[in-house]
């Protein structure tokens, strides 16, 4: 799927997972960006961002007729993904990340990469590990912690800064496949994805014979709830749940659209 290029936007003419034409899904949400709530909205979670970027764009939702999934039409072209991910977060995002990492965080971790040890069953050392989607390598320095080789990657050049400080390698998007991995994990990461059909099989070309993918995603099956509830509201709370998260989230995924 190639999308049709706007000058802050890409607007999606098909289905990014099945490839249906859009005129196959049917329009389940519509709210332009500068209106409230959903101005309000963004100022709260971006904070210091300028939103005008956004012009008259609109938050539409559709759901594929012949797939299942909910997906934003219009979706952030390069120029806004890097805002997104690492302009308007500004500086001290980690610290205040890790200040949000609780002891039931870090057990999580370790029980993920003591399942992997024993799916996979061989030495940790020679269990090649990559993370898409690395974020602040949370995951990544717990499975080098038990042994096993890592490398990641990520779309913010902070994160990617600090991923090598620490000595993570990190692979580029389009140097994917150039190397062989036993695990691929890929937490909380197709949600964000443009087109997550193309992804899925960059990655899956990049896994060694018997590999595993992770695909963890937020659970799409409340949507029409979600979305009925923020309609009827004349202010979109923060703390609203965020499966169709605007500008982030740009896909909804339910079991049995993955």
């Amino acid at each position: 799927m190639q999308p049709s290029v706007s000058e802050v936007f890409l607007e999606r003419t098909q289905c990014p997972a099945c490839c249906a034409p859009r005129g196959h899904a049917d329009v389940v949400f519509d709210m332009a960006y500068n209106a409230d709530p959903l101005r309000a909205y963004l100022i709260y979670y971006y904070r210091q961002a300028s939103l005008d970027i956004l012009g008259e764009t609109h938050f539409t939702i559709v759901v594929c007729r012949d797939c299942g999934l909910a997906y934003q039409v219009s979706v952030p072209g390069p120029d806004l993904l890097t805002k997104i991910y690492d302009t308007w977060p500004g500086e001290g995002k980690r610290d205040k990340h890790r200040a949000m990492f609780t002891a039931e965080d870090y057990r999580n971790l370790a029980w993920q990469c003591d399942w992997l040890l024993r799916h996979i069953k061989r030495q940790p050392m020679k269990i090649a590990v990559f993370d898409y989607g690395m974020g602040w390598c949370e995951f990544l320095q717990m499975a080098r912690a038990y042994g096993c080789e890592v490398a990641g990657c990520e779309l913010s050049d902070a994160r990617v800064a600090y991923a090598r400080s620490i000595g993570i390698p990190v692979i580029k998007a389009d140097e994917i496949g150039t190397e062989q991995f036993d695990f691929i994990n890929t937490e909380q990461v197709f949600e964000h994805l443009i087109e997550p059909r193309r992804e899925l099989e960059m990655l899956a070309a990049a896994l060694r014979p018997g590999g595993t993918l992770k695909f963890s995603v937020p659970n799409g099956r409340p949507l029409k709830k979600v979305l009925t509830k923020i309609a009827s509201k004349t202010k979109w709370e923060h703390n609203d749940p965020l499966i169709v998260q605007p500008l982030e989230h740009v896909n909804c995924f339910r079991h049995d659209t993955i």
